[in-house]
């Protein structure tokens, strides 16, 4: 598992560097540990289904400001096997109290 490319504006939203070998893991460290246990798997476990994959959680910038995102993901069978293009969505505002 892995990134291999990530938008312009994501180091912007996360507030992390996404550059490097090392991006999926940088990202997963800061997904709120009430979380955390649960993201991976989930990502996993659609990966070895071949099915698509979604998540919600929280996620938790380096300048302490938490974000609540959703993860979509929906596999295209390519050349080189099956490859996952994922959609992190910032919900923060919508999640807010004042907007439900």
């Amino acid at each position: 598992m892995g990134l291999t490319f990530i938008s312009d504006q994501a180091p912007e939203i996360f507030g992390i560097s996404f550059e490097g070998d090392s991006m999926l893991e940088r990202f997963t460290d800061r997904v709120d540990p009430r979380d955390r246990d649960a993201f991976v798997p989930s990502i996993r476990e659609a990966t070895s289904r071949d099915n698509s994959w979604e998540f919600e959680g929280r996620f938790v910038r380096s300048d302490g400001k938490e974000i609540r995102f959703l993860g979509i993901s929906h596999p295209v069978r390519k050349d080189a096997g099956l490859v996952y293009s994922m959609m992190l969505l910032d919900l923060t505002q919508k999640k807010r109290p004042d907007n439900l």
